[in-house]
């Protein structure tokens, strides 16, 4: 049994052991060991809810009505604060309530991990009391459990910190060093730009621009003009924000042919990364990686970076244009031998991607929708892209969107998850000027599907999460425009139309499961396509 696995099962028979029968979870990746170990044991009445600000709320009244102490549980990041409201008022109506918060462990805070932050104390006075467990303690916490709910009258924020693997059976983890090698903050207070060479950079090494989104607060046209007077490939995130990327590039660096042939011995990482596991993997096997960004930010998520700069380096090496032209040729042969079925998640992020009307807007939401169009999207830069990739939450979505909407100039448009769409349903009353929102509905949470999660027992209940909703329906409730597509054809009418308000486009798509089996036959395919 792992350390994640061995916390969470003491967590859930200590919960047990102060009285708590009811626990409400919330779907999440980090709280995984968690939500499996609650699911496990049967005497606990277990409700699942995909909004945590409702599952708060829902475990608050739960605790109003049998008087006993409740707990709900969330994933890291943005899921946590949407605890607050129900917390406070459990606070000022001295319920015992108790919150519990996946997290990260110590090793990723405060380096830019993906959906990180500080969740300690998160919620200040509001509770009684708070307990830290990090990843990998001892139980000596238990000691002190029995006494913090003697008569607790009030809420109680438990974070727990879970490391990978998350799954009792999961091997499939990114190893992080727990110490941050020596590390350089090079002239940021000027932004003085250094030359490559000072770097340590020579003329013809292998090297590759990794772009996070945020773009580490550099414009397209800067890393556009930089980039290509370097020489180098560009695997960018964000493929409709630069042109010039590297087509599929997630599916790329994942085969064994470019970990063996198109393996860079530095790396160039501008803004904030951690999208995609194949990338994110490239970089652990690279020897060099220098993080970039005009604001300061470190986005050290792998704790590699040996050096931090606030500017982009001068280019004064020369590249080897036989390195781009590799990365290139192996680029399309993935392509050519992708065959996504018509009517596929994948091949719905890619047409719908290349048929954006060029100047518009685009926010994309976090989960699944963005991870399909980093590896199916073809590259353009001539739309301005967003997303809230700081926490990376599905959290207001769609209410990010309809703000995108109002102020910038001509077609605005979202891609979102159901699970994201109905998170944020409310955001539905508020105007928003010629704004398509384009809901990929999967009835339910798909990414769960694509990780190790996906078959373990209990999966759908507590990361599957069906909602056997008409998302049509309830789109048409709020008196907008709504329409219903089962095909690539019904898709791209529907698309091509222009309405002056908000309007919806619920793509009901083949199941989960045939989702993640697609991904698997399309990293499959290139696979082979570079083996020959």
């Amino acid at each position: 049994m792992n350390d994640s696995t061995l916390q969470a099962e003491a967590l859930a028979d200590a919960l047990y052991s102060v009285g708590v029968r009811d626990v409400v979870i919330a779907p999440g990746s980090r709280s995984a060991p968690l939500a499996l170990a609650l699911a496990r044991r049967n005497q606990f009445n277990r409700h699942v809810h995909i909004d945590e600000r409702s599952a708060g709320f829902v475990a608050l009244g739960i605790s109003k009505a049998s008087g006993r102490p409740v707990a709900t549980v969330c994933t890291s990041g943005t899921a946590t604060a949407n605890f607050h409201p129900a917390l406070l008022e459990a606070s000022h109506s001295d319920v015992p309530l108790i919150v519990i918060t996946a997290d990260r462990p110590s090793e990723l805070q405060g380096i830019g991990s993906n959906q990180t932050t500080n969740q300690s104390q998160l919620f200040g006075t509001a509770t009684r009391h708070f307990v830290a467990i990090e990843a990998g303690d001892s139980l000596s916490w238990l000691e002190d459990f029995p006494k913090i709910f003697d008569g607790l009258d009030g809420p109680v924020h438990i974070n727990i910190a879970f490391r990978e693997p998350l799954l009792p059976e999961d091997s499939n983890s990114i190893p992080v060093t727990s110490v941050i090698p020596a590390f350089e903050v090079s002239a940021q207070a000027e932004k003085m730009a250094p030359a490559l060479s000072e770097l340590g950079i020579t003329s013809g090494q292998r090297g590759v621009v990794v772009v996070g989104h945020g773009l580490g607060t550099f414009s397209r046209q800067e890393i556009s003009a930089w980039s290509t007077r370097l020489g180098w490939p560009v695997v960018a995130e964000d493929p409709l924000s630069h042109s010039a990327a590297i087509q599929h590039a997630s599916l790329l660096v994942g085969t064994t042919f470019a970990s063996e042939k198109l393996q860079p011995e530095v790396a160039l990482v501008i803004g904030k990364i951690g999208l995609s596991r194949s990338v994110m993997a490239l970089l652990t096997r690279t020897s060099r990686v220098i993080g970039i960004d005009s604001h300061h930010e470190v986005s050290n998520p792998l704790r590699k970076n040996d050096v931090q700069l606030a500017a982009l380096p001068r280019v004064d090496v020369d590249a080897d244009p036989k390195w781009l032209k590799a990365w290139h040729q192996a680029s399309a042969k993935v392509a050519g031998a992708l065959a996504l079925p018509t009517w596929s998640e994948q091949n719905l992020a890619a047409i719908f991607a290349r048929s954006l009307p060029s100047g518009s807007s685009l926010f994309i939401g976090s989960s699944r929708p963005i991870r399909d169009i980093e590896a199916f999207a073809a590259p353009r830069a001539d739309i301005e892209v967003f997303g809230n990739r700081g926490l990376a939450g599905i959290d207001g979505n769609t209410s990010t969107a309809i703000g995108i909407s109002r102020v910038r100039p001509g077609r605005t448009f979202a891609y979102l998850g159901d699970i994201a769409f109905l998170h944020d349903v409310n955001a539905l009353l508020n105007d928003a000027p010629n704004l398509t929102v384009v809901v990929v509905d999967n009835n339910g949470g798909g990414i769960f599907s694509t990780l190790p999660q996906r078959g373990v027992d209990h999966f759908e209940e507590v990361f599957g999460t069906p909602h056997d909703r008409d998302l049509t329906a309830i789109a048409a409730g709020f008196g907008i425009h709504v329409t219903r597509v089962g095909s690539l054809r019904e898709f791209e009418l529907a698309l091509s139309k222009e309405h002056a308000a908000l309007n919806v486009i619920v793509a009901t798509m083949p199941s989960r499961d045939a989702s993640a089996d697609n991904l698997k036959s399309a990293i499959a395919a290139a696979e082979k396509a570079l083996a020959v």
